[in-house]
């Protein structure tokens, strides 16, 4: 963290749900660590300091929870949506390949309570984490041998949810698109989910990934927990920001 904060351009993004929002019964509360979000939108108003959210969500959504914090860069569907428009979902096959997905995982959330469907401008994530686990299998059995199938679609699995999707692009394609746009000499990542290993192996070698909690990764530290993310902003917070009156000095 130290040597990140003295860089001459840094990049600081971040996941979502489970990163800097705890994980919530209801995704439609998923709103942020207020501790986190405000260590983020500060390193945002630091000189040469870009800060970005990288979320599966729709970025409609990604600013309606998060509230759409002056400074931070919103980017939805997984890299799909950078900008203030989506790219892809489009032409008429994938509009097509869309409508019928969503259609087809209401049917299957209409036979399991607590499913719930999200539809996106590139995507839409079947939501099973209220699903009584003994039907959790039968439903997602449903999921794979129907609409998952389609082969205009990309499927994405993350913790309890299922996303099919019109774009290939992924949070490592956003994640390298920032740095390039940006000139940054180090990128600190910060994710939790299966989607994000995408972005921690986009990341170079004098980078900074940072995984929340357990499971598998190709990132180099670990929390373990969402709890644990503000602290570790607000550290890099407070290094950026000597760094920053040092150099003014």
């Amino acid at each position: 963290m130290r040597g990140a904060a003295t860089v001459e351009v840094l990049l600081v993004a971040s996941d979502y749900d489970g990163t800097l929002a705890p994980m919530v019964a209801d995704p439609a509360r998923a709103f942020p660590d207020a501790p986190a979000l405000r260590a983020l939108v500060e390193l945002s108003g630091l000189p040469d300091t870009r800060v970005a959210l990288l979320s599966g969500r729709s970025r409609a959504e990604l600013a309606r929870l998060s509230g759409a914090p002056a400074g931070i860069e919103l980017i939805g569907g997984h890299g799909a949506e950078f900008g203030p428009a989506a790219e892809g979902g489009e032409e008429p096959a994938a509009v097509e390949a869309l409508a019928a997905a969503v259609a087809a995982l209401r049917a299957i959330a209409g036979g399991f309570a607590g499913a719930e469907v999200e539809p996106k401008p590139t995507g839409v994530a079947f939501h099973y984490r209220n699903v009584d686990p003994a039907r959790v299998a039968a439903a997602l059995a449903l999921v794979a041998e129907g609409p998952a199938r389609d082969p205009r679609l990309i499927s994405r699995e993350g913790k309890k949810v299922v996303e099919l999707s019109t774009s290939s692009v992924n949070k490592g394609d956003a994640l390298a698109r920032l740095r390039d746009e940006s000139g940054a000499a180090v990128t600190v990542f910060l994710g939790d989910d299966v989607t994000d290993e995408d972005a921690f192996a986009a990341l170079l070698a004098t980078d900074v990934g940072i995984k929340v909690g357990a499971g598998a990764t190709a990132a180099e530290f670990r929390l373990a927990g969402q709890g644990k993310v503000a602290a570790v902003l607000e550290r890099l917070l407070g290094l950026r920001r000597d760094a920053a009156e040092g150099l003014a000095g």
